[in-house]
């Protein structure tokens, strides 16, 4: 970090505490169920417990969400029934995997140009949408200026954009009002074509995902019909599920898959059916440093960054060893991040909320730092940091939300200066190897959501 930057830094900070529970709006929820990885199976379902099905229900996959969209339009959403539809019936230009790796969908390639402040995007001719029609750069830019022009859940996503234009016959060039390290977001935009057909409910938008919207219910039901080979049922149910009637769900095992609060997976258990999962959402604890001098920043990474301290401070999430993932494989921050010292460091001010979470792990720091000479002191309040004249504020914060609200508008361009031509499939790698070399905060723990799936049932590829 450049000298002079710590103040810059510290008001980051505490504007970062002040919209906390907003971060991660425009973030993308990814959907993290594993095929093949059981890291973070709760609980293992027995095959020998589920009821005989009918062929009929083994070519129907049935799925329950919380909401289902209010109007004939699903894309203007973002939520769990969406999240489920980008990868079967609208799938973007990219998506990212558990890892933080980025996976092409509608593109060839992607390529950040003139450090962060545009990307060239190739689009995927070979790609059709359901009805044979080819994709080409032109219905990708009616697609997003679809999205552009309308009141959508993408709307705020999409304000980072000045303008997309055509730069080839099959290229088109985003340009950005900013460098931001949210602007690959746009890129997950759902890809739509809007023919001048019409269905039984309505204006009919295509995708080129493997089904296509077969009948759509607002607030009730979306069934998807198979519309290539690609596609292992011939039909697809997504629902909204009433957990009021949980106990007959999981007598009947009506459902194929369905996500829960945690403090129902007792009732799951005890029905052995189902696989229990538990997976990362977007949010996590941070502990970001308003530390000037760098090693002092990895002293106390070294002391934090471990599942031990995890184990020993939280009762929720998981661990996460990455910054851009949960799941991130090596190299990731834990294994990138330096060592350092505590040579120097007295005492320290730390600023935190009032939730159980936070207590713990400020409990945990104090005993890590206590044990190396180093005293700590609480800063439980935004008048209490905000009343610190000058540069002076918390030297440490213990953040929950989204990494990026970390990052200063300098630090993001610094990052894309770092690499002033970027591929996307690289992105998510050479971001958490830059956020690891500066250390400007270390990653705690995630947010989780909790998934029950019938045991042996195949969810697809969709649910990675």
């Amino acid at each position: 970090m450049k000298k002079g930057k710590s103040a810059q830094r510290k008001r980051q900070l505490t504007r970062a505490v002040c919209i906390l529970g907003a971060a991660c709006a425009a973030a993308l929820l990814l959907l993290q169920l594993f095929k093949g990885q059981d890291r973070h199976r709760i609980f293992r379902g027995s095959r020998g417990k589920v009821i005989h099905q009918e062929k009929e229900r083994k070519d129907t996959l049935a799925i329950g969400v919380s909401s289902i969209s209010e109007s004939i339009h699903p894309y203007k959403q973002e939520d769990e029934a969406m999240e489920i539809l980008q990868r079967l019936v609208y799938e973007p230009l990219l998506i990212a995997d558990r890892n933080g790796k980025v996976l092409y969908g509608n593109a060839k390639s992607i390529l950040f140009e003139d450090a962060g402040a545009r990307a060239r995007v190739t689009v995927n001719t070979e790609k059709t949408f359901s009805d044979g029609t080819p994709v080409t750069a032109e219905l990708v830019l009616e697609s997003y200026q679809w999205f552009l022009e309308e009141d959508t859940a993408y709307s705020r996503r999409l304000g980072v954009l000045e303008k997309v234009e055509p730069a080839g016959e099959d290229t088109l060039l985003f340009s950005f009002r900013e460098r931001s390290i949210r602007n690959i977001q746009v890129f997950s935009v759902p890809l739509i074509y809007r023919t001048d057909q019409e269905s039984e409910y309505g204006s009919t938008a295509l995708g080129t995902g493997p089904y296509k919207i077969e009948a759509l219910t607002p607030y009730e039901k979306i069934v998807l019909s198979k519309s290539s080979s690609a596609g292992s049922y011939e039909q697809i149910e997504i629902r909204r599920m009433d957990y009021s009637r949980m106990e007959e769900i999981l007598e009947s095992q009506e459902l194929d898959l369905f996500w829960m609060d945690k403090e129902m997976h007792q009732a799951v258990t005890e029905c052995g059916a189902y696989d229990i999962w538990e997976t990362e959402k977007g949010n996590g604890y941070y502990l970001a440093y308003g530390l000037e001098k760098k090693s002092l920043r990895d002293g106390i990474a070294g002391l934090v960054a471990g599942k031990k301290f995890f184990e020993q401070t939280q009762d929720k999430g998981i661990y996460s060893p990455g910054i851009v993932s949960a799941y991130k494989e090596k190299p990731c921050y834990a294994s990138l991040v330096e060592k350092g010292s505590l040579e120097g460091a007295e005492e320290l001010s730390v600023l935190l909320e009032y939730d159980g979470e936070s207590e713990g792990i400020y409990k945990g720091l104090s005993e890590v730092l206590g044990q190396k000479g180093v005293t700590v002191r609480p800063l439980q309040s935004l008048e209490e940091i905000s009343a610190v004249p000058g540069e002076n504020g918390a030297d440490l914060v213990i953040y929950r939300g989204a990494y990026a609200d970390l990052l200063t508008a300098e630090e993001e361009a610094e990052f894309y200066e770092a690499y002033p031509e970027l591929e996307a499939e690289q992105f998510y790698d050479k971001l958490e190897r830059y956020l690891a070399s500066e250390n400007l905060f270390t990653p705690l723990s995630r947010d989780t959501v909790w998934a029950a799936r019938l045991a042996g049932r195949d969810t697809l590829d969709l649910l990675e």
